[in-house]
């Protein structure tokens, strides 16, 4: 494994609301609160949920290629 780390700051603009919330699941409006940064209190997306979205892409795009 290699000792190189790269670090990168990303700034994107989504075209459709996204919501992460802190946990819990409803049905109708949502009433969770907002991931957060802790000290600015910005509103982040925690790179778990990145991951996650990642990870399901990359298996929709390998299944469409065995069908």
């Amino acid at each position: 494994m290699s000792d190189f780390v790269k670090n990168y700051q990303v700034f994107a603009m989504t075209t459709d609301p996204v919501y992460i919330g802190t946990g819990g699941y409803t049905i109708g409006r949502v009433d969770n609160t907002i991931v957060r940064d802790p000290i600015t209190k910005v509103p982040k997306i925690p790179g778990s949920s990145l991951a996650g979205v990642w990870r399901y892409y990359v298996a929709l795009e390998i299944f469409s290629k065995i069908k």
